[in-house]
């Protein structure tokens, strides 16, 4: 097997991906992290669940290679992936996203289509933000507001931003940082996108969720996990010691083992 890379149009809008696997095994959807882009997040995943499950990997909007949305907020997110999905003739899917960017929209997804998602896996990401008054005020302003978050994002994106993404440093290569900092543009986009969002009435999912969280992670402490855990009836949390932020990038063969446990046994139960 082999990992592809292809593009698609959705609604007037280049959408590049990877892919991977049988399509005719299950669709995996996985959602890249606000900081890098598709192939910095799963190309370790990619290869390591490609023998089981049929693998849809995008660029986000704006991110990579892909066409940027002329606005972006969540709604539209949901909406572009499920149109993905359309595209691509893909009826139904597990999803898996990571961190602030795609641990939200895939926990939106799956919460607003339960009959296209059959399962959500959040990876250290998912949780709805809640936003002073204030920062939403800057937000809203035209050029003090992108100013900011275009500050805000080239710090984030610089190598003493990085810093807390992994346990161990030698992940934080200058090739890494150089894939994150290219990015930047749509790190601010997506970071004022999501200071923006209103509180979402439908917010957690009918289908079965795992919370895999890296156990170091002080961006995300686990302790937001554990909320989390508690207010999504039938989630379950599972800690991948001795990571931080970016689980599947530190450990991607734990990663890969508990992905494939999670799906297995709702296979079993189904």
């Amino acid at each position: 097997m082999m990992i592809t890379e292809n593009q698609v149009t959705v609604n007037g809008l280049n959408v590049h991906y990877y892919e991977a696997g049988n399509p005719e095994h299950g669709t995996l959807l996985l959602l890249h992290g606000y900081l890098g882009d598709a192939w910095l997040h799963w190309e370790e995943a990619l290869n390591g669940l490609q023998d089981e499950y049929h693998i849809i990997a995008p660029d986000l909007p704006g991110y990579g290679q892909s066409d940027k949305l002329r606005r972006i907020t969540v709604d539209r997110l949901v909406k572009w992936c499920v149109d993905l999905l359309d595209a691509l003739k893909v009826d139904s899917a597990a999803v898996i996203g990571t961190s602030f960017g795609g641990g939200l929209v895939a926990r939106l997804l799956a919460a607003h289509h339960p009959s296209r998602i059959v399962a959500a896996i959040l990876v250290n990401g998912g949780v709805i933000p809640a936003v002073p008054g204030c920062a939403r005020g800057l937000a809203m302003t035209p050029v003090v507001g992108w100013l900011l978050y275009n500050r805000l994002a080239a710090s984030q994106t610089g190598r003493g931003g990085l810093g807390g993404l992994f346990e161990d440093e030698s992940f934080l290569t200058d090739a890494f940082v150089a894939r994150v900092r290219a990015q930047r543009g749509a790190v601010a986009r997506y970071m004022r996108a999501f200071t923006l969002m209103p509180s979402p009435e439908k917010r957690n999912p009918p289908v079965p969720v795992l919370l895999l969280w890296g156990e170091e992670d002080a961006i995300s402490p686990r302790v937001i996990a554990e909320g989390m855990r508690d207010h999504l009836p039938g989630s379950r949390l599972e800690l991948i010691a001795g990571t931080r932020h970016m689980p599947h990038v530190e450990a991607p063969d734990v990663f890969v083992w508990q992905v494939k446990q999670f799906l297995t046994e709702l296979a079993r139960s189904r």
